[in-house]
Formats: C-alpha cells, sequence, structure tokens
C-alpha cells in the first residue's frame, strides 16, 4: 500500500510503498477514507519543534485524525465487524484501569497512541475507534477528533 512517511531528517515527506498489517488482538484493520492535518504532522513535516523525537522510528507515516471503514478484526476486538464505519481517536482507552472502569477515559492510565493514518490503510486499537453512522460523511467524521477538542475547550470556558 501507499503511505506518506518521514523518512528522513529535514524539511519534506516522501511516499513509500509498504505492506498492510494484519490486526493483532483487540485491534482493527482500517481502510482509511479521509485523514485531518494536524500540527504535529506539520511540525514533522517542516523537521522542527521536537520532530527528531521520532528519528529512531524513521521510516514514520504520519497521521493520526482519520475516519474510514472496518477492514478486518482483530481476536477480541468486540463491538466491531467489517464494513462499520468507524472515527479514530489518536489517543484512546485501556478500559481495565481505575479511570476507564469509572467512565473517565480521559484519565486512562495506559492509553494507546494512533499513527499512520496517511496511508491507504492503518491499525487502530479498538479503544481509539468509535462507531459512527454510515449516514456521516467520512470527511466529516475525521473531522470529529478536532471538533471536540475546540468544543471542550469552549466549554471549560464558561
Amino acid at each position: 500500500m501507499k503511505a506518506i512517511a518521514k523518512t528522513r531528517p529535514g524539511i519534506g515527506v516522501e511516499v513509500i510503498e509498504m505492506p498492510v498489517k494484519r490486526p493483532a488482538a483487540g485491534e482493527l484493520l482500517v481502510k482509511i477514507a479521509a485523514c485531518g492535518i494536524c500540527g504535529s504532522d506539520l511540525h514533522f513535516y517542516l523537521w522542527e519543534l521536537g520532530a527528531d523525537r521520532i528519528s529512531s522510528r524513521l521510516p514514520f507515516v504520519l497521521g493520526h485524525e482519520p475516519a474510514g471503514e472496518v477492514a478486518e478484526v482483530g481476536p477480541g476486538a468486540e463491538g466491531f465487524r467489517p464494513g462499520d464505519h468507524v472515527a479514530l481517536d489518536p489517543f484512546g482507552h485501556c478500559g481495565r484501569c481505575g479511570p476507564c472502569r469509572a467512565g473517565r477515559f480521559h484519565l486512562c492510565t495506559s492509553p494507546s497512541t494512533l499513527s499512520g493514518a496517511f496511508a491507504e490503510f492503518t491499525i487502530a486499537p479498538t479503544g481509539n475507534a468509535h462507531l459512527v453512522p454510515r449516514s456521516m460523511d467520512l470527511e466529516q467524521a475525521a473531522l470529529l477528533e478536532a471538533f471536540g477538542t475546540g468544543l471542550h475547550a469552549v466549554e471549560q470556558s464558561c
């Protein structure tokens, strides 16, 4: 599959070919329909403001604000099936720690992270995946995380 990756230090990215991974336990393989461009993606592109923290992981596929269709469900990934439409959150939750069991997922002590969504497919832990109605445009679904961040800021300011 094709992916947009940071392959070396310095300005720029490249389109690379890479294999499609299979989902492991508790993971989904998602066919990406749309992905937002985060400020951190721009910092990685420009190789500025701490971008060197990914040096040891090059090539590094950018993108972490996507939406798409579940292509394959890994073992134990309950609540999802192929064909489901999902919005993927950059930060997921484990579902096992005290805060998660209390419904306070934003305080998870072992959050999962998502990257690699500037590609045809990505692997997502189920804690990062949220079902969206099939009637929702997947480009709009990819904006849900950014919208939620702005909404939270407004709510906190009131």
